[in-house]
């Protein structure tokens, strides 16, 4: 399922890119900050207002505080590597 979901986003990408001369760019890390932060807000509010609602951001948060390692090593690291030129 995930190879599938790769190759979607992957002739997506590239019919954004070569048909519709879509040019991509990142998000500044000030903007990214501010989202952030925002997010943050939105979040609280919805927390004190349902109990359940914070008892989900608790276990989502939880569960990325953990999985961020694991990301650096596994998903981050091997892209990189995948993106290295190959030649003899």
């Amino acid at each position: 399922m995930l190879a599938e979901y790769t190759l979607g986003n992957t002739d997506a990408l590239t019919t954004l890119v070569h048909t519709h001369k879509v040019q991509l760019r990142r998000f500044p890390n000030a903007v990214l900050g501010t989202l952030g932060k925002l997010s943050q807000e939105v979040v609280a509010a919805v927390v004190a207002y349902d109990p359940l609602a914070g008892k989900v951001y608790d276990a989502s948060h939880a569960l990325r505080q953990k999985a961020i390692g694991w990301s650096q090593i596994g998903e981050e690291a091997y892209s990189l590597a995948r993106s290295l030129t190959f030649s003899s």
